[in-house]
């Protein structure tokens, strides 16, 4: 998932929908930092905001606007492995592959048929109100019909779309989007696909494209598993609650002492101001360049004591310097 392209994007859809930013920050949905620096929002607390949104919308049919008008480079570099793929079967074995980098809550289960068709079954996270959960599934088998509507240039027409919940006062639209062959109150979500349409060459297909895309994606899971380290677990705490925060804070926060907290990040082979020197140096650019902060005002948001010391910090991390970008 493109993070920053796609909180964008709901921003947007939000906007358009009487629901502004100041508004969901206000209600503390989310933070200045935040909607600066996208990946400073957990997987949960993003899905709290997706979720809330829809639910101030108050139109069933949300998750369904929302996907139509959405671009697929949203899905980031998995987006591009599944476009980049030469049939509908590797797609979706690229799917199972790096769903994580987009859907991370969700799972998918291939379940393969003798006559060589299958079925996708697509299960969302399970804790969410029902009536965001339909919302939840709407968005994900739109997703896939776009998805496949831009590979194949057409809606696949062995294609059977398969919901659990009971027929919706919008089927209509159902039919529109998917066709004919919409089956409600399955034991499922997912998709059948025929296995003409499994094997058709897709007209996106680049194996250029899909080697340097899955190498991408390789390298970005196996950040996912380092973002499991203490120094990942440091790092989150710090973009989540703000640099502000003392090694002494961050150890309390992980329930250890502060020289544990040193001596496992010394393990590492980093150090505590190593990994705050850089948060800082990430948000002072973002604030510099998206944001019309003062210096003065960003100065105290990354925790510097006065703007003197944030003028030294950016003299020895920055060209040009922060007042060349701004006065204060």
């Amino acid at each position: 998932m493109d993070l920053p392209h796609y909180l964008a994007y709901l921003l947007e859809f939000a906007e358009r929908r009487g629901i502004s930013r100041s508004q969901l920050i206000s209600d503390q949905l989310l933070t200045e930092r935040q909607a600066v620096l996208a990946e400073a929002i957990g997987n949960q607390a993003f899905a709290l905001l997706e979720f809330e949104i829809h639910h101030r919308i108050g139109n069933p049919q949300s998750g369904l606007d929302f996907v139509e008008s959405m671009p697929l480079s949203v899905l980031g570099n998995a987006g591009s492995v599944m476009i980049a793929s030469s049939n509908l079967r590797e797609l979706i074995e690229n799917l199972l592959s790096y769903h994580r980098l987009v859907v991370p809550q969700w799972r998918f289960h291939l379940q393969e048929h003798a006559d060589g068709s299958a079925t996708l079954r697509c299960d969302p996270p399970q804790v969410m109100p029902a009536h965001l959960r339909t919302i939840c599934i709407e968005m994900m088998l739109n997703i896939w019909r776009n998805v496949s509507l831009f590979v194949l240039a057409r809606v696949p027409v062995g294609v059977e779309w398969l919901f659990e919940f009971p027929e919706p006062t919008h089927s209509a639209r159902h039919r529109h989007l998917f066709g004919n062959k919409v089956s409600y109150d399955r034991d499922m979500n997912g998709i059948y696909v025929s296995a003409a349409d499994l094997f058709e060459p897709l007209h996106t297909a680049c194996a250029t494209t899909l080697c340097v895309s899955q190498n991408i994606c390789r390298d970005t899971l196996e950040q996912v598993e380092l973002g499991r380290s203490l120094a990942g677990s440091v790092r989150r705490l710090l973009l989540k609650q703000g640099p502000d925060l003392s090694a002494s804070d961050i150890a309390s926060a992980l329930h250890m002492s502060e020289r544990t907290l040193r001596r496992r990040l010394s393990d590492e082979k980093v150090s505590f101001q190593q990994i705050l020197d850089d948060i800082r140096s990430t948000l002072a650019e973002q604030y510099l360049k998206e944001t019309t902060l003062g210096l003065s005002q960003i100065a105290e948001h990354l925790g510097f004591s006065d703007l003197s010391s944030f003028r030294k910090f950016c003299k020895r991390r920055f060209d040009p310097l922060p007042d060349q970008y701004r006065p204060d």
